[in-house]
C-alpha cells in the first residue's frame, strides 16, 4: 500500500487554519516533510502511524493521549488514504472489498466531564471503513508499515519500550517512534537468534533464506569506509575491512557504524 493523502483536524497544533491536508505521490520514492523544530512533524507521522495501526495497536503505543487533542476543542481526528495493492493486501470477514484506493481513521473525544477519567478516548472514525478488515485485523495480510523515531539508542532501553520491540506486528515495528527509550539492539539479538534456527531446520529452510537475505542487504554497501558485515555468529555481527583479512566484532566499531548496522538488521524493514 501507498499512503495518498494524511488529513489531522485538531490534533495538537493542527486545528482551524493549520488542519492538515496533506496530498502525496502514492508510489515509491522519497517525500520529505520539512519544517523547524516544533512545527508538527513529528505529530504527522505519528498520527499517520497510528491511523494504518489501529486502535489496538495505538493503545499499546500511546498509554496516555492527553494532549492530543487541541486545545478548546472536544475531539481530533485522523484520517489516512492508501492505494490498496489487491495482490497483496488482503480484507478479512464480510463486505465489500475497496478498489484502488481506500482510507483509515482515528477519533480522539474527551471524556464528558461528568466522568473520573479525563483522558482521551480512540476509536475508528465513521462507519464503512475498511481498517477493521484490513490492516488493523490481528494478523493482516499484506498492510506493512514500518517508522522510526530521531532516537538511535543502542542499549539502555526500558523494559516497556524492549516489550515492543518484540512484537512481530505493527507496535513492534512503530515502537521508536512513539518512545525515545527503545533500542535498536534487538535486531542483532534477532540475528543471533535467527542463525540458531537455521542450524536446526532443513538446509534451505525459511530461516536460513531469510538469514541470507539479510546478511545481503548489510553486505550491499551499508557501512562506509570499505567496511562490510561479514558474518553472524554467537557472538553477534562480525566486520571485516574489504579485501582484509583481519574480522572484528561490530560492538567494537562506533556508535555510528554500529546504529547503521542496527538498523538495517531490525527485522521490522523486512
Amino acid at each position: 500500500m501507498y499512503v495518498t493523502r494524511v488529513q489531522l483536524k485538531n490534533i495538537k497544533g493542527f486545528s482551524g487554519k493549520r488542519a492538515v491536508d496533506l496530498a502525496l505521490p502514492g508510489r515509491s520514492g522519497w517525500t520529505v516533510l520539512a519544517g523547524r523544530n516544533s512545527s508538527g512533524k513529528s505529530t504527522v507521522l505519528q498520527a499517520l502511524a497510528l491511523a494504518l495501526a489501529g486502535p489496538t495497536v495505538s493503545r499499546a503505543l500511546v498509554t496516555d493521549f492527553t494532549g492530543w487533542i487541541s486545545s478548546g476543542t472536544r475531539t481530533g481526528e485522523v484520517n489516512v488514504h492508501v492505494a490498496v495493492d489487491a495482490s497483496l493486501d488482503g480484507f478479512s470477514g464480510p463486505g465489500n472489498t475497496p478498489e484502488g484506493e481506500t482510507s483509515f481513521g482515528l477519533r480522539w473525544s474527551r471524556a464528558p466531564e461528568s466522568e473520573h477519567s479525563q483522558r482521551p478516548l480512540v476509536e475508528p472514525l465513521g462507519k464503512g471503513k475498511s481498517g477493521p478488515r484490513g490492516p488493523w485485523v490481528e494478523n493482516p495480510a499484506g498492510w506493512f508499515c514500518a517508522g522510526y523515531g530521531p532516537f538511535r539508542r543502542l542499549t539502555g532501553g526500558s523494559s516497556e519500550a524492549q516489550r515492543l520491540m518484540v512484537n512481530q506486528g505493527p507496535s513492534g515495528r512503530l515502537a521508536t517512534l512513539f518512545h525515545e527509550d527503545a533500542s535498536l539492539a534487538e535486531g542483532v539479538a534477532w540475528l543471533v537468534d535467527l542463525r540458531l534456527r537455521a542450524y536446526e531446520e532443513d538446509k534451505g529452510g525459511p530461516a536460513a533464506d531469510l538469514l541470507q537475505t539479510v546478511l545481503a542487504l548489510l553486505q550491499d554497501g551499508l557501512l562506509p569506509d570499505n567496511y562490510q558485515v561479514k558474518r553472524v555468529t554467537a557472538d553477534g555481527l562480525w566486520v571485516e575491512e574489504r579485501e582484509g583479512t583481519k574480522q572484528f566484532p561490530l560492538k567494537e566499531m562506533s556508535d555510528g557504524y554500529r546504529t547503521v548496522a542496527a538498523l538495517g538488521s531490525v527485522r521490522r524493514i523486512l
